[in-house]
C-alpha cells in the first residue's frame, strides 16, 4: 500500500467508513444501525492510477444496501478532495 493510499483510508475511517484496496478497487462499508441490527452499506471505487489515488469512479453495481448511494457520494467528496490535494504536490524527479 502506497503512503497516498495510507493516507486516504485514513481519511475515511475517520469518517466512519471502513475501506481498502484490492488492486484498482477501493472498497468501503458502513455499519448503520437500525431497530438494533447492525446493516451494512457496501459500494467500491474504481481508480485510473490507484497508487496515487487519481480518477476515481463510483462502480454503480457495487452498491448495495438502501443508503450506500448517499454514503458514496460522502466518501466520492473525501476521494475528490485527496486527490485534489495529492495533485497540487509538486512531481519529485
Amino acid at each position: 500500500m502506497t503512503a497516498h493510499q495510507a493516507s486516504l483510508i485514513e481519511k475515511l475511517n475517520a469518517a466512519k467508513i471502513e475501506s481498502s484496496f484490492n488492486g484498482r478497487f477501493l472498497n468501503c462499508k458502513v455499519a448503520i444501525t437500525s431497530s438494533g441490527k447492525i446493516k451494512w452499506q457496501k459500494f467500491s471505487f474504481v481508480f485510473d492510477s490507484a497508487a496515487d489515488c487519481q480518477g476515481s469512479r463510483l462502480a454503480w453495481r457495487s452498491l448495495k444496501g438502501a443508503y450506500s448511494e448517499h454514503l458514496a457520494n460522502d466518501a466520492s467528496d473525501i476521494i475528490v478532495a485527496h486527490s485534489e490535494e495529492i495533485a497540487r504536490q509538486p512531481i519529485e524527479g
